[in-house]
């Protein structure tokens, strides 16, 4: 990039000038090391958003940000879609995707969020995206109640979506618990990330969190703890010392593919190496 470019960029733009004036220029490399490795955090922002190169550079308007009214419209447009939608596979998918859509938009101490994210697991349950449902429930219920004013009809509202989301689960443990039997009975195996076989190559075991599993976020330890605030949202701290180099979440990916350079030797499915 041009150091004489100025005004709206990408992320990307933005985020490499940033990274090549810190690692080539002095001091700018010493004194944003320092201010990392005293953890000002407000110092080394500051110390970015003034370097000449940066100063006339802003991201451009990709990301939006929260907005509960768009969510609120999304979410209502799911509704109608599922009220005139023929049921079918190809419709519920689309219904999902807006649900989504609506779930980045809206704040987590909104009503709307809730709605959501109930919604999208009602859906999932209709296409028999039983894990995908598990996953929606599992967020919800991981959700405090600190996150919501504590009035009546809030408290009210946000205990019976809980219990939505509750019913959700069972039924979903139940009709996963029935597949995993049928498979059983057909005399097959499903396979684990820590036994099975692929190729020759053994698949990596996933690691274990380290301390006990936490009561709400199925996949952290109880080292840490979900908070809400104004000024960051969402966020985990440490609930009491964590020793370097403990595991403190391990979850499932969201997705996964393999590099494209490595396609004609990976399996597309386990990414194991072929020989």
């Amino acid at each position: 990039m041009s150091s004489t470019k100025k005004g709206n960029v990408s992320l990307d733009e933005f985020c490499r000038v940033v990274y090549d004036e810190i690692v080539s220029q002095e001091p700018f490399a010493t004194r944003f090391a320092k201010l990392s490795t005293s953890g000002d955090r407000r110092g080394m922002i500051e110390m970015l958003v003034e370097m000449p190169r940066v100063a006339g550079l802003k991201p451009g308007d990709s990301y939006q940000g929260k907005n509960d009214a768009r969510a609120a419209r999304l979410y209502e447009k799911s509704l109608k879609m599922t009220a005139a939608g023929s049921g079918d596979e190809h419709a519920e998918i689309k219904t999902c995707n807006i649900l989504t859509k609506a779930l980045f938009a809206a704040g987590a101490n909104g009503r709307v969020f809730l709605d959501a994210l109930c919604e999208r697991a009602r859906r999932s349950y209709c296409l028999n995206a039983y894990a995908s449902c598990l996953r929606d429930c599992e967020c919800m219920l991981a959700l405090p109640a600190s996150f919501y004013d504590d009035s009546a009809e809030n408290v009210k509202y946000f205990v019976q979506r809980r219990k939505e989301c509750l019913q959700l689960e069972r039924e979903c443990s139940r009709k996963l618990e029935g597949n995993a039997s049928f498979r059983k009975h057909r005399g097959r195996t499903s396979y684990s990330s820590s036994s099975s076989l692929s190729l020759g190559k053994r698949i990596a075991a996933m690691p274990v969190v380290d301390g006990k599993p936490h009561d709400c976020l199925a996949s952290c330890s109880d080292s840490v703890e979900l908070r809400l605030d104004e000024a960051r949202g969402r966020h985990l701290v440490a609930a009491r010392d964590i020793r370097p180099g403990a595991v403190l979440i391990v979850d499932q990916p969201f997705s996964f593919s393999t590099d494209g350079p490595a396609l004609s030797r990976n399996c597309l499915y386990t990414c194991v190496y072929i020989r």
